[in-house]
């Protein structure tokens, strides 16, 4: 369906999990209550569709095109924001990005205190009492972050990487390590990369 003419189609609850959606024209179609998850809308067009109870959840949303009259849940509206316009420095705080697909995103100094992310770059972030259970956190960078009282407890945490963080026991270090977090700051997890010894 990629690049299909949809526009002001009927698709009120339609099943459309993992749909390959890019580049379609959805214009003005009805997407309420459609189930999106999964489904790839990288650079479909959306300007005035209905997608209020659409579920995105894990919904790849960059480069997707929406204009004012597009109707979409609150969560969902600031998803796409923060994937199409950066969330560098913004407070996100108790802002429910659960289930969001947020891969490769910069939130570099961003507040994101009581939140739920996942596949995110968190470098000098404070994630204090976040709630990442469950969430992807592979290949995200959280070099710095403050995840005091945070829980990551059944997060995917392969090639993660952590260093220098606060709130992080040995334990839970430990715990991370075993599903394949690198730590910057524990002997051995460093990157590949070699610095030549001065002669």
């Amino acid at each position: 369906m990629n690049r299909a003419h949809l526009n002001r189609a009927d698709l009120r609850g339609s099943l459309l999990r993992g749909s390959l959606l890019r580049g379609a024209n959805l214009s003005g179609a009805n997407l309420s209550g459609a189930y999106l998850s999964v489904a790839s809308l990288s650079g479909a067009y959306l300007s005035g569709a209905y997608l209020r109870d659409a579920s995105l959840s894990g919904a790849y949303l960059s480069n997707t095109k929406i204009d004012e009259k597009t109707k979409l849940d609150s969560k969902w509206r600031k998803v796409w924001e923060i994937i199409n316009q950066g969330a560098k420095d913004q407070d996100l705080s108790t802002l429910d990005l659960s289930n969001a697909n947020l891969r490769s995103i910069d939130l570099s100094n961003a507040r994101l205190i009581q939140t739920n992310l996942n596949y995110s770059r968190l470098e000098n972030t404070n994630l204090i009492g976040a709630n990442l259970i469950g969430a992807d956190l592979r290949n995200a960078q959280l070099l710095n972050a403050n995840l005091t009282d945070a829980d990551l407890s059944s997060a995917r945490v392969k090639n993660a990487r952590f260093g220098n963080n606060k709130g992080i026991s040995e334990i839970m270090k430990r715990d991370l390590k075993s599903r394949g977090a690198i730590f910057e700051d524990s002997p051995g997890d460093r990157s590949e990369v070699k610095i030549p010894t001065p002669v």
